[in-house]
C-alpha cells in the first residue's frame, strides 16, 4: 500500500512537467533536434513515401482561427512520433516549438527516470496512465490544448500493433471524448485528419535496433466530418435546458447522451482509419478518381458526408531537405475515392474492389534529395514537404 502510494504521488508531480518553464526553455532545442534527425532518418537512410499530405497542411495551416487539430494514426512502433510528425509538416516548423503537436506517452514508458521525464516533458509529450479511462489528468491536458486551437496526435487504438500494423484495434472512446469534451470550450468545431502507415514496423522492430534501407509509406485522409454530431448533441442540451429537468436528471441523462456522442465519434474516426488501412494495404493509395467515404457498417456515417473532389489538379511538391526542390507537376490525387466495394466481416475484415491507378511521373531519389529548380514551401505553403511522385499508383 505504501508503495502504490508514493508511486501515486510520484506520478501525479509529473503531470504539470511540460508546462514548467524549464520544459519550456529545452523545447525549441529538443522538438528541432528530433525533428531534423527523425526527418534525416525517415527522408535519407530509409524511402519515405506519402500522399494526400494536402488534407494535412490544409488542416495545419487554414483551418478557422482557433479550431482544434485532432490527428489520428495507427500505430505499429514507439517512434511512429516523432518520426512521422515531424516528416509529414513544412521545414520551418520544425524550428518553432510552439507550433509543433502535443502527444501522448504512458507514463511506464516514457516517464520512468528523471532525464526521461525531462525530455518528454519538453517534447510537448504528456503522461497517460493505462486503465484510467479518458477523463484522467493527460486527456484533460489535451483537452484543453485542443480547446485553445493548438494540434495534438492520438493514437485512438490506445497501444502497438500486436502483428505489426496487418490489422487495426477498434479505436477507442477517449479519441470521442477528446473530440468532443473540446468542441464544449473551443472557437470552431475541432478539426480530425486521419492517416495510416506502413513500414515503421520494419524500421524499428520491437526490441531492436532502429534499421536502415526500409521503406515507410503514408496516406492522409481528408477530415472527419462530426460536425452533424456536435450540432445535433448542442440541440439535446438546449432541449434538456428548455424542459428544466431536475438537476439530478439533467446530469444523468447528459452523461449518457455525451458517451453515445463520444462513441459516434470514435465509430468515424475508426471507420476512415479501416478504409485508408484497406486502402494502403492493397497498393490504392494513389488511385484516380473523385468520390465519397464508404458507408459501411456504421449507420451514423452520412452517405454524404464528403462532397466530390476535384482530382485534375497539377501541383508542385516542394524537396524537404536543405531547401532545395523539384518542381515537375505531378497528378495530384485526393482522398475522396471511396472503395467500390466494402461490406466489413467481424472483426472488420474488408472485401475492397479499387479503381485502376492513374499513370503518373517518377522522380529518381537524387532528384528528391538535391532537387531541381527553385520552388519553396514559402511560395507555395499548402504543398507537400515532400519530394515525391508516383508511378503506377504508389508514391515513389
Amino acid at each position: 500500500t505504501n508503495t502504490a502510494s508514493r508511486r501515486a504521488n510520484s506520478l501525479a508531480a509529473l503531470e504539470p512537467r511540460y508546462a514548467s518553464a524549464f520544459a519550456e526553455f529545452l523545447r525549441p532545442l529538443v522538438i528541432g533536434a528530433v525533428g531534423y534527425s527523425g526527418r534525416a532518418w525517415l527522408t535519407l537512410a530509409n524511402t519515405f513515401e506519402a500522399h494526400g499530405v494536402e488534407h494535412f497542411l490544409r488542416a495545419l495551416e487554414e483551418r478557422p482561427q482557433g479550431s482544434p487539430l485532432l490527428t489520428v494514426s495507427n500505430h505499429v512502433a514507439a517512434l511512429d512520433d516523432p518520426l512521422l510528425p515531424s516528416t509529414l509538416v513544412p521545414l520551418d516548423r520544425l524550428l518553432t516549438a510552439g507550433r509543433m503537436r502535443w502527444t501522448l506517452c504512458a507514463e511506464e514508458n516514457c516517464f520512468r527516470t528523471a532525464f526521461t521525464q525531462c525530455f518528454f516533458a519538453a517534447g510537448k509529450v504528456v503522461p497517460v496512465r493505462r486503465g484510467e479511462g479518458a477523463d484522467q489528468a493527460g486527456m484533460r491536458e489535451m483537452r484543453d490544448r485542443l480547446r485553445e486551437g493548438e494540434w495534438v496526435h492520438i493514437f485512438p487504438e490506445g497501444t502497438r500493433s500486436r502483428d505489426g500494423g496487418a490489422t487495426l484495434r477498434r479505436a477507442k472512446r477517449g479519441v470521442g471524448w477528446l473530440a468532443g469534451e473540446a468542441a464544449k470550450g473551443a472557437a470552431a468545431d475541432p478539426v480530425i485528419v486521419p492517416f495510416v502507415h506502413d513500414g515503421m514496423q520494419n524500421i524499428q522492430p520491437r526490441g531492436k535496433a532502429p534499421r536502415t534501407g526500409q521503406t515507410v509509406r503514408v496516406l492522409v485522409g481528408e477530415p472527419v466530418e462530426i460536425g452533424d454530431l456536435l450540432a445535433a448533441r448542442r440541440a439535446q442540451r438546449g432541449v434538456a435546458s428548455a424542459t428544466a429537468l431536475a438537476s439530478a436528471q439533467m446530469d444523468g441523462s447528459s452523461a449518457v447522451a455525451d458517451a453515445a456522442l463520444h462513441d459516434a465519434i470514435a465509430r468515424r474516426c475508426d471507420r476512415a482509419l479501416r478504409v485508408l488501412h484497406a486502402r494502403l494495404q492493397t497498393g490504392g493509395e494513389a488511385t484516380a478518381g473523385a468520390s465519397r467515404w464508404a458507408d459501411g457498417a456504421y449507420a451514423d456515417i452520412a452517405s454524404d458526408a464528403f462532397a466530390p473532389a476535384n482530382s485534375s489538379d497539377d501541383h508542385k511538391w516542394a524537396v524537404p531537405w536543405v531547401g532545395s526542390a523539384l518542381t515537375g507537376p505531378v497528378w495530384a490525387q485526393t482522398l475522396r475515392e471511396c472503395m467500390a466495394s466494402l461490406e466489413p466481416q467481424p472483426p472488420f475484415a474488408a472485401s475492397v474492389a479499387l479503381p485502376q491507378a492513374a499513370s503518373v511521373r517518377r522522380a529518381s531519389a537524387l532528384e528528391l534529395l538535391f532537387g531541381a529548380g527553385s520552388a519553396t514551401l514559402a511560395q507555395r505553403p499548402l504543398e507537400p514537404p515532400l519530394g515525391v511522385s508516383f508511378s503506377a499508383g504508389v508514391i515513389l
